[in-house]
């Protein structure tokens, strides 16, 4: 089977989590098909061009990154959250595909990641080259009701045409159901390596009993509230508490900033972006996770964490609803800091009941990549027979 897969972010070297989840899965496949590979149009910054290296501003590049035969076009500001934007990144991206099928041949299937805008280039590909094409979604915008009516109209054209539409979590599912009237998408999750994050009960846990958050300092990802609620959180118990925070953003100076005003710099840490062996580590030595986002499709780090033993915390945005449950974790609703404070203060309560060898486990049996793997390939033949992009006009 030959699979090209088309995502609408990826990982760049300036922003290695960029769409790190469409890179572990498409590496997670290798083994599994005959042929495949990667095509993406990057979209940087002005100011991350001009800091780039001069070679590598505006080039073409094909090349094996992780295995994945990936062609790349570098560094370029297309401003394609407008639509003349993104029609240059559309074209752009099928340039590229034009080029990857006179070199390697015609793919079996396309793999989209997101209509906007690589479920777009899909159905382009359709109407081209008659190549069928799945579409995964992952875009917060619909939870959030960002799209207009006329982006709707777009997505439900490239839906229609689709051979196969995936969401990543049952809310995103029925959300874009609702939003662009089609049949209810089949809901395949994210998925996590079990061989970076498992659980390895010799390693030791921090001194203070210590809660992590991992995520882009973005709004939407809610760190404000939760370090709101940590410092409320905090005067209610003796014991020595810890929060670190990973990532890095936009909001990150609003974040400090927040802490000195807490008075919490000796117990609130922004401790910037790790590997994923340095992650699996920080989760292990961690005792619970919190992903306090307004809006979440799924929520990665919930199930790297939960793999790694640790129970969790979540906000009501979408996604995390399908992973946690009374077992794993506590969940409450998005951006209400009361709500939180108390979650903080029952987990630390609660800690003991939580069993990690059970939380670790049920990741395994559902998320890790054999598993997934399984259930793209089975639907990637089905969606060979039925090629049902064909039907629509």
């Amino acid at each position: 089977m030959h699979i090209l897969f088309l995502p609408s972010f990826y990982p760049e070297e300036s922003m290695p989590l960029n769409g790190s989840f469409f890179k572990s899965q498409t590496k997670m496949l290798l083994g599994r098909l005959e042929q495949s590979a990667t095509i993406y149009v990057e979209q940087k910054s002005l100011k991350q061009i001009f800091n780039q290296p001069h070679q590598n501003r505006y080039q073409k590049s094909i090349d094996h990154e992780v295995g994945i035969l990936t062609y790349r076009q570098h560094g370029l500001n297309l401003l394609n959250q407008y639509e003349f934007g993104a029609k240059i990144w559309i074209s752009l991206t099928m340039k590229m595909v034009h080029e990857y099928i006179r070199k390697n041949g015609k793919p079996d299937l396309i793999h989209a990641h997101n209509v906007f805008h690589a479920g777009r280039v899909a159905k382009k590909c359709v109407e081209m080259y008659q190549i069928p094409y799945v579409v995964t979604e992952h875009a917060s915008g619909f939870l959030l009701n960002e799209y207009s009516p006329k982006q709707l109209k777009i997505a439900k054209k490239v839906y229609q045409h689709a051979s196969k539409v995936l969401a990543v979590s049952f809310g995103l599912a029925k959300k874009i159901q609702e939003l662009c009237a089609i049949d209810l998408p089949t809901v395949v999750p994210n998925v996590v390596n079990t061989q970076i994050f498992s659980l390895h009960e010799q390693i030791e846990k921090q001194p203070s009993f210590t809660f992590i958050s991992v995520g882009n300092l973005l709004q939407n990802k809610g760190h404000h509230i939760l370090i709101t609620a940590f410092g409320e959180f905090k005067k209610r118990t003796n014991q020595a508490v810890q929060l670190h925070i990973y990532g890095k953003g936009t909001e990150q100076q609003n974040l400090e900033k927040l802490i000195i005003k807490l008075n919490l710099s000796e117990d609130v840490f922004l401790k910037g972006i790790l590997t994923s062996n340095e992650l699996s580590k920080a989760y292990q030595q961690a005792n619970c996770l919190v992903l306090p986002s307004f809006k979440e499709t799924f929520g990665v780090v919930l199930i790297e964490a939960m793999a790694c033993g640790l129970p969790v915390i979540a906000t009501k945005s979408g996604g995390p609803e399908d992973l946690v449950h009374e077992y794993n974790g506590l969940i409450v609703d998005a951006g209400d800091t009361v709500q939180m404070a108390d979650a903080l203060e029952k987990m630390l309560l609660t800690y003991s009941n939580y069993n990690s060898k059970n939380i670790s486990k049920e990741i395994e049996n559902n998320f890790s990549e054999p598993v997934i793997a399984d259930r793209l390939i089975a639907i990637y033949k089905i969606a060979l027979t039925s090629r049902l992009g064909y039907a629509v006009k």
